[in-house]
């Protein structure tokens, strides 16, 4: 197996290598890379670095095309998701960059112009928030309704994004209610049903058995492997369900300009609209 470093992903992605696909969801499923993704998922927990510019922190998304950001939108309590991030130029006479990406996940994609320095910020004070054992034990909207802040809780900064592995992204291509506490219950459940997956059955204790008292048979995460892999996820959607004002809403602009227009139809004809051969390595 060919060795994948997150951090240093080569320009010409494999996703121009695969079979011919119908939509992007599909497209995005059947993504070469997209075992390796989801097997250090931890990796890109650690993708954006708040020490790096906004710039910076784009370039790491548009190198990792398959990738979904999800993001704060301007509709109360609702999430965003942008894939195939990228940078170009949009001046002949400038070397500046603007950002780009992909929303929406059927037959035909969306442009959207980005601000990365409204992507990649993080709260100014610190909040209190649950730790990860109760936020992953939210598998209803009752259960996210009723883990509301208590002084118990330690105080920590809150960011403003979160990146998705494909095993949490995939979940969310058909949705039409993007409600970050409808989100946080999908991919909770998604985290619970991955965990059982690779357990004994006889040593996993059913969600749909879950008893008061039962949140540590539930889900023991003594390792920290899902808490590094998905606990920044959940902390993103519990602060938009219980600190809306703390999560900034992302500026994400629909395009409509001729040279943004002949990239997004470029960006098709290359990757969905033609049946492209299977890259043999």
């Amino acid at each position: 197996m060919r060795t994948f470093d997150i951090q240093n992903r080569r320009k010409n992605s494999n996703m121009n290598n695969q079979p011919f696909s119908k939509s992007w969801k599909e497209f995005l499923k059947g993504n070469p890379d997209r075992k390796n993704y989801d097997e250090q998922a931890a990796s890109i927990q650690s993708l954006i670095d708040g020490k790096e510019t906004a710039v910076n922190n784009l370039r790491h998304l548009s190198d990792n095309k398959p990738l979904v950001c999800m993001t704060k939108s301007l509709i109360n309590k609702k999430i965003q998701l942008t894939f195939f991030h990228t940078l170009k130029k949009t001046a002949i006479l400038s070397n500046a960059s603007s950002a780009f990406g992909l929303t929406s996940f059927g037959n035909r994609a969306y442009a959207v112009r980005l601000e990365p320095s409204d992507f990649f910020k993080s709260s100014t004070r610190n909040y209190r928030a649950p730790s990860f054992e109760e936020l992953v034990t939210c598998t209803s909207l009752e259960n996210v309704r009723n883990l509301v802040p208590t002084e118990t809780m330690v105080e920590e900064k809150m960011e403003f994004h979160a990146i998705l592995p494909p095993n949490l992204s995939e979940p969310l291509f058909d949705l039409e209610e993007l409600s970050a506490e409808s989100v946080l219950t999908i991919l909770n459940n998604k985290i619970h049903t991955l965990k059982s997956e690779k357990e004994d059955e006889s040593s996993y204790v059913s969600i749909n058995n879950m008893q008061i008292g039962d949140q540590d048979l539930l889900f023991d995460d003594k390792d920290r492997t899902y808490e590094k892999s998905y606990g920044k996820i959940l902390k993103f959607l519990w602060g938009i369900c219980h600190l809306d004002t703390a999560i900034k809403s992302s500026t994400v602009i629909s395009c409509t300009a001729p040279s943004t227009i002949a990239w997004l139809d470029k960006v098709h004809v290359e990757n969905i609209f033609r049946k492209i051969q299977t890259h043999k390595r």
